[in-house]
């Protein structure tokens, strides 16, 4: 099986930040969790820093663009353990 490119764009305050390179994964699924574990971790470090998360929510593109996942801020914080909800709106230019 081929892996696909997924793409992790934040949103901030200060404006939007793309990723240009993406990273390859087998499956969406398999994104999905994997980039959720890391964010987790991120503001984990970020709050228990005192540091402000820089970003009110990050989408999980697949290489057409279009939205597999967005996590906000607030999702990512410690003591949240559900799934985020889906947009489904697609990001292509």
């Amino acid at each position: 099986m081929d892996k696909l490119r997924y793409f992790i764009h934040a949103y901030g305050k200060h404006g939007p930040v793309f990723d240009p390179d993406g990273i390859f994964f087998a499956t969406a699924e398999q994104a999905v969790a994997e980039i959720l574990s890391t964010l987790r971790e991120l503001v984990l470090e970020m709050v228990a820093d005192g540091e402000p998360v820089p970003f009110q929510s990050v989408h999980v593109t697949d290489e057409r663009g279009l939205l597999i996942k967005n996590f906000t801020a607030a999702e990512l914080r410690p003591g949240k353990t559900e799934d985020a909800p889906h947009d489904g709106f697609n990001l292509q230019k």
